[in-house]
């Protein structure tokens, strides 16, 4: 394995003998292994403006992009026109994926999200793979009618731009100056209580209504550091960060998996229903006992589990579920929790799943478009990407997780998104709690501790 002080000449002649192999027009995938890197640390560093980072739930791979060799922009779930070329183009790169996400409503923009437009889906230019035993280089190679020479010196000037110092980020003082709830907490009791008057009114069952808040720092928020640090306090969640350009990134470490397909065996889950963490054990077992009793938080983990139960009856030719539920323990906050498994029938592809399964009622409610309707005309803010799908598509392997846990930052700020499942006997106090202890690691971490060295 090459050492960090000779890996541009290594990948360089890597790509000079790909060259002079006269290769054929199309995609191409090439392959070095170097040593063992701090992604995030690295990935901070590199002088590329697009960059992208993701962890699976176990922590077992990690994925690092820089730039892009091909891209679908302005991709939206209910659009099929993207998907075909996509899965066409894999099938020259096996071993590749495709990254990227989606907003939650295409039909909902503000400037906030602008950079991140309705979804995208991208082939990185240059992507690190790390797992627990390997770490590899690749890059992504398109030929088609733009010149061999210039091909390869664009690519050869990126290699040459990667940094493989190992120079640690700056870890500095940020103190919080300012908080702002988007609604207050008087405009969401009002929307709330709206909401609440409306439920079981044409068969509306459950809404989720979210809130932003934003938090400002004395100094300008280093989107790499913070979720760096987030990462160590969170086990047992897919982390990711997305930077269209620099100055702009959206971060999260959400529990929740969309799905996961491997090759025609498809995997999801039902995860909703939320009572707090106990301080010591004692308390930590009742309060799990209480939030399998409640017979509200049963009612909103039914609406997801029973969409499951429907979406896999229309995909699968067979499938299973855990028999009873299960208690998800987070760090803040713990979740009931059932899941599934299913063989795909022929020709339902990833579009097919993510059409189907996005939005769940998790994040938006049963009837979906009812809720959806009310979501638009309560929420006084756009959701943007969160809570929508976000993750990869391969030949062999495909897996989208909920971003949730998550939000934008901008310069000085970060504002974070959340929301709280409405059904029948939800109070307003309550969720806007709810919501308090979804954020509430986050507050822990860079709120609370005041200043805060990160």
């Amino acid at each position: 394995m090459p050492s960090f002080s000779s890996i541009q000449s290594t990948v360089l002649k890597t790509i000079d003998a790909f060259y002079e192999s006269s290769p054929q027009l199309g995609f191409h995938r090439l392959e070095v292994s170097i040593p063992r890197l701090l992604l995030l640390e690295w990935l901070a560093i590199q002088p590329f403006d697009h960059k992208w980072y993701w962890s699976n739930r176990d922590q077992t791979e990690e994925y690092a992009t820089l730039g892009m060799c091909d891209c679908f922009p302005a991709v939206m779930i209910q659009d099929s026109t993207w998907f075909p070329t996509l899965m066409r183009r894999l099938e020259a790169i096996p071993n590749a994926r495709y990254w990227g996400g989606f907003s939650f409503d295409d039909t909902q923009h503000d400037s906030l999200w602008t950079p991140f437009g309705s979804g995208i889906m991208f082939l990185p230019l240059i992507e690190i793979v790390q797992t627990q035993d390997t770490t590899t280089l690749a890059l992504h190679i398109r030929l088609d009618s733009i010149p061999l020479p210039a091909v390869r010196a664009t690519l050869a000037h990126a290699v040459e731009a990667l940094d493989f110092t190992g120079t640690m980020l700056e870890r500095i003082h940020h103190q919080c100056v300012d908080r702002h709830d988007d609604p207050s907490e008087n405009l969401w009791t009002q929307s709330v209580d709206q909401l609440l008057n409306k439920l079981d009114s044409d068969s509306l069952k459950k809404v989720v209504l979210s809130r932003k808040t934003t938090f400002t720092f004395s100094h300008l928020v280093d989107p790499f550091i913070f979720l760096d640090t987030i990462r160590n306090y969170a086990p047992d969640a897919f982390f990711f960060l997305y930077q269209p350009h620099p100055g702009r990134a959206f971060i999260g470490g959400t529990p929740e998996r969309l799905y996961l397909r491997q090759h025609s065996t498809l995997f999801s889950e039902s995860l909703a229903g939320t009572i707090a963490r106990g301080k010591d054990e004692s308390e930590d077992n009742r309060l799990e006992k209480e939030l399998l009793a409640s017979e509200k938080c049963k009612f909103e983990h039914n609406c997801v589990s029973d969409f499951l139960n429907d979406s896999f009856s229309s995909m699968c030719s067979t499938f299973t579920r855990s028999s009873e539920r299960m208690v998800k323990k987070l760090p803040i906050i713990q979740h009931l929790l059932v899941e599934f498994k299913g063989e795909l029938r022929p020709n339902i592809t990833d579009h097919d799943i993510l059409r189907t399964l996005h939005p769940t009622p998790a994040v938006a409610g049963v009837p979906t478009q009812r809720a959806l309707d009310m979501i638009q005309s309560l929420e006084s803010v756009a959701r943007g990407w969160y809570a929508g799908p976000i993750g990869y598509i391969g030949l062999s392997q495909s897996e989208f997780n909920v971003a949730i846990r998550s939000g934008v930052v901008e310069d000085h700020c970060i504002s974070l998104f959340a929301g709280a499942g409405l059904v029948q006997g939800s109070d307003a106090q309550e969720e806007w709690n709810e919501i308090e202890s979804k954020i509430g690691l986050f507050k822990q971490l860079f709120v609370d501790k005041d200043p805060l060295t990160i």
